[in-house]
């Protein structure tokens, strides 16, 4: 059963301008206010606040991107070749999403979140669940 609610088109946009935005201005200024944020999405504040009521929402949901899209690149790697082989295509994938999602785990203020998981455990997390796994 799903339990997510459902949202108008408009909104789910609105949320993915949010989304892709802070990606992009949390790559050039970790600091960047909600406020820019808000504006280089083409949102006013009202309907940032609507989706992200707190900066840490925001954060909390670009880190489960972040994991997310690391995640969905690994189990689309191909599992032939020698484990030094498999082991270069998850570098490879790790190193383009992580590029992508430079200004989340690149932030200093993700970084120093107690609840937040570093990219580099999460990459050994994965890593090692490949390996039990025979990949």
């Amino acid at each position: 059963m799903d339990t997510e609610p459902r949202r108008h088109p408009a909104a789910i946009r609105s949320r993915q301008s949010i989304v892709q935005a802070a990606h992009r201005v949390l790559a050039l200024n970790p600091q960047v206010s909600l406020t820019q944020i808000a504006t280089e999405a083409g949102v006013g504040r009202a309907t940032l606040y609507r989706h992200f009521s707190t900066r840490e929402d925001l954060l909390d949901t670009l880190v489960r991107g972040w994991r997310r899209d690391i995640e969905a690149a690994f189990t689309a790697l191909e599992t032939g070749g020698t484990g030094a082989d498999h082991l270069a295509r998850m570098t490879t994938a790790a190193v383009r999403v992580m590029y992508e999602h430079r200004g989340v785990w690149g932030n200093p203020e993700v970084q120093e979140r107690r609840h937040a998981v570093t990219p580099a455990a999460s990459l050994m997390e994965l890593w090692r669940g490949g390996i039990r796994r025979g990949q």
